[in-house]
């Protein structure tokens, strides 16, 4: 049996080259709209005037037709949706017949296998897929109709119940993909850290100042969703709950102005591209994906209208903007027809005066919803859960008018190269960047190096943080809002002295009945004790040159570790000493190995909180554990408490780089400072400045359990280094206590770096006054 091909159908009438578009709004004021008269039939649907006959580029071809020694059968595509595909057979040709013939351009060579049960050579799939179900929502032409097809399939509600995509893993058993995704990803936070047009972690729509730049769509797919090889459909999302069967189903309407609809207007009269995401599991994509995430390309948007089945959804068709070339996600062995401009059918409602496509084949009739005839017929409400999407409006192409986005997602440089990237570079891709190699989306995981996530790829790219001035870490955009003034909402008293060469200002916390639980100290330094010999400057400067081996820092897994919606904390962290909670147990460097640098901050911290414990009275414990914290372009450490149970009562700290700002707030679950708002939570009711060379001591274990905290960082660059004194007695594994013990045991040589507060710095130092803002401001912060 010669070879065949696959081909894409074309419509079978000319329409209009022009563009079109709408999205029917509510009819103003619906009460003032004329009432519909009584009708018996539907008024005939006007289609638009035929192009005149020339050769212009738009106007549509002829549809290509298949030689008359051909027999043609209906392909199965997907199980809900996709292209609505003929395979051609050819049989050998008749005396004198010749035989049928397509352009290179237009034809991709496709492996053979035969199907041994029916006879017929078919595009290499998956077996599964020959039991897949046709392509749904989708109108059979008149010269399809009576043709055989490969197997007998429910159609309408049957279908509905019995092939929806919830019901489906994913799109395994579908036909091999003509081409490979140029960029995709395995996890949500690789996507939205990398690509510039979706950022969105949990919603399918990404948008940013109410215009729409980003779709993904997977799971959940609706009966009346579609995807061919240009074309897309979809619901908008919301409205969903899941049913007794743990199936996702639309459970009440979507707002007729709403928060997704409204964005993808603006997206439209802004003239914005969408970048569409399809997922493994959308069960509507006719070919088989490998990737969670696939990035399909640049769509715009042609219609849109307030669909009504069970309920009513705002629904949305997408057309892909380069509709010239094959695109990866089409079926192995398949041509691809670029069709020419054209529009669908319309007619006015004689109600509401609103123009709309005829988007159903069954029938036309208005879609304006607040209309009076909406989604009726001679005022008798239409059942359309069953009907088909017309040929016309399928196969309608408009043309975009707007800029397309030269880029998806940044490209780092060919790893071959060699080169190590700058901090200007750093800058430029921030977080998350495409493989040159592979095309993964990729986390900056390592604060010296990338490495591309695909396990199957092992790409690494070396960066190089190139020295940086105090001022230039410390610098911050242009634009950022102005800071907000420290201020203190606690009616306690605040304490204000000096410590060696710091002003210290010590905030005592209240418990429900307003005895004092602890304290929080902020010993603030200055430019001399900065650049002291092994001040902060120098400190500052040693991590920002070590070499990855001797300061190691990278992102860990904050939830879900190796999921697919797995989160990466935004900071990059490394842990010496004992064991902590934050860190991993094997990931601990001890502090026998530890850098010189580390072990001067161990030091200062430890003077830190022995001067502020032993002032207030309390018992001194001396820090076995360092976190070091690495920000860059800014960040935040989210609100949290350390009150885990093998944490002593006190916690110091030390910035270096950039500022922070650091806020405390009682925990919803107390009753302090007055009910919780509206969100569930309590105003902050303490916030101060971090700056370069500034700690924090934290003391008393009560404060954790009624109070939390949270920062943010600023600047270019800047290092947190948090210690903490670990109790070995409240660990429970003994491996883990020996461990913890023998890695928190400070090495005889770090009493070289003892510190006593540059003592030598603090004479004639006079105390500063009290500050109002530190006293009190009266407005809240905004987190």
């Amino acid at each position: 049996m010669a070879p065949f091909e696959l081909k894409i159908q074309p419509p079978q009438t000319n329409y209009s080259p022009l563009p079109s578009f709408y999205f029917p709004l509510p009819a103003v004021p619906p009460q003032a709209a004329p009432s519909a008269p009584a009708q018996t039939a539907p008024p005939p649907v006007v289609a638009p005037p035929t192009p005149p006959s020339s050769t212009s580029s738009t106007s549509p071809a002829p549809p290509p037709t298949a030689s008359p020694d051909s027999l043609v059968v209906q392909l199965p595509v997907s199980q809900q949706g996709g292209l609505h595909i003929q395979q051609i057979i050819s049989q050998p040709p008749q005396s004198g017949v010749p035989q049928h013939a397509t352009s290179q351009s237009d034809t991709v060579q496709s492996d053979i296998i035969q199907d041994t049960t029916t006879g017929v050579d078919i595009a290499e799939v998956d077996t599964a897929v020959l039991d897949a179900q046709p392509s749904r929502k989708r109108a059979a032409s008149e010269a399809n109709a009576s043709q055989p097809e490969l197997k007998k399939t429910k159609t309408g509600t049957q279908q509905s119940a019995s092939a929806d995509g919830d019901f489906l893993k994913d799109t395994q058993g579908k036909f091999i993909s003509f081409g490979e995704p140029e960029i995709w990803a395995e996890q949500r936070q690789q996507l939205c850290e990398t690509l510039h047009h979706y950022r969105a972690h949990e919603a399918g729509v990404y948008q940013k100042n109410r215009i729409a730049y980003g779709l993904y769509i997977d799971a959940g797919v609706s009966p009346k969703d579609y995807f061919d090889n240009d074309i897309i459909i979809t619901t908008l999302g919301g409205g969903k709950a899941k049913d007794d069967n743990g199936q996702v189903q639309r459970v009440r309407d979507h707002a007729i102005v709403g928060r997704n609809d409204t964005a993808f207007r603006n997206s439209v009269e802004k003239l914005q591209t969408i970048l569409v995401i399809v997922g493994k599991k959308n069960t509507n994509c006719p070919v088989k994906l490998k990737h969670n995430f696939n990035i399909l390309g640049h769509y715009h948007i042609t219609a849109m209208w307030y669909d009504k089945s069970d309920t009513c959804c705002w629904m949305v068709k997408l057309q892909r903007v380069d509709t010239t070339t094959q695109p990866w996600y089409s079926i192995k062995g398949s041509t691809h027809t670029s069709l020419p401009l054209s529009v669908a059918p319309s007619q006015v409602c004689e109600s509401c005066s609103q123009s709309t496509e005829q988007i159903y084949e069954e029938e036309w009739f208005c879609m304006t919803p607040g209309c009076t005839s909406y989604f009726k017929r001679g005022g008798v409400k239409i059942d359309a859960r069953d009907y088909h999407y017309s040929q016309a409006f399928l196969s309608a192409r408009s043309q975009f008018m707007g800029e397309v986005p030269v880029a998806v997602a940044p490209y780092l440089p060919d790893v071959t190269a060699g080169t190590p990237f700058t901090e200007a570079v750093i800058n430029n891709f921030k977080q998350g960047f495409v493989c040159s190699v592979c095309g993964c989306c990729g986390r900056q995981k390592h604060w010296k190096h990338w490495a591309c996530e695909n396990e199957h790829c092992g790409a690494t790219f070396p960066l190089r943080h190139e020295p940086m001035s105090i001022d230039e870490a410390k610098s911050e955009p242009e634009g950022r809002l102005k800071r907000q003034k420290d201020f203190s909402k606690l009616f306690t008293p605040i304490d204000q002295h000096m410590e060696g060469a710091y002003e210290v200002t010590k905030y005592s916390f209240p418990d429900e009945d307003g005895s004092i639980i602890g304290f929080v100290a902020v010993y603030k330094s200055t430019d001399k004790v900065n650049r002291h010999k092994n001040g902060a400057d120098g400190l500052f400067t040693e991590l920002s040159t070590m070499e990855e081996g001797d300061f190691h820092l990278e992102r860990k897994a904050a939830r879900a570790a190796g999921s697919i919606v797995e989160k990466l904390t935004q900071q990059f962290t490394r842990n010496y000493g004992a064991t902590y909670k934050f860190i991993v147990r094997t990931e601990s460097q001890s502090f026998s190995t530890a850098p010189d640098p580390i072990l001067r901050v161990l030091k200062r911290c430890t003077w830190a909180s022995e001067q502020a414990v032993n002032r207030h009275g309390g018992l001194y414990e001396v820090p076995n554990e360092l976190l070091a914290l690495g920000y860059t372009q800014s960040g935040e450490m989210g609100w949290h408490d350390d009150g885990e149970k093998t944490v002593g009562q006190t916690v110091a700290s030390m910035s270096l780089g950039g500022r922070s700002t650091m806020h405390f707030r009682p925990k919803a679950t107390t009753t302090l400072f007055g009910p919780p708002k509206r969100t569930g939570v309590k105003s902050p009711i303490l916030q101060f400045t971090l700056e370069h060379g500034d700690m924090m001591v934290m003391h008393g274990s009560d404060i954790q359990k009624l109070y939390e905290h949270c920062v943010y960082s600023y600047g270019k660059r800047r290092y947190a280094l948090t210690c903490r004194t670990m109790i070995f007695d409240k660990m429970v594994a003994e491996e883990e206590k020996q461990h913890a013990m023998e890695s928190g045991t400070i090495p005889d040589h770090a009493e070289e770096f003892n510190y006593d507060g540059d003592a030598d710095l603090a004479t004639g130092v006079k105390p500063a006054s009290k500050s109002k803002a530190v006293r009190k401001t009266g407005k809240a912060v905004q987190a």
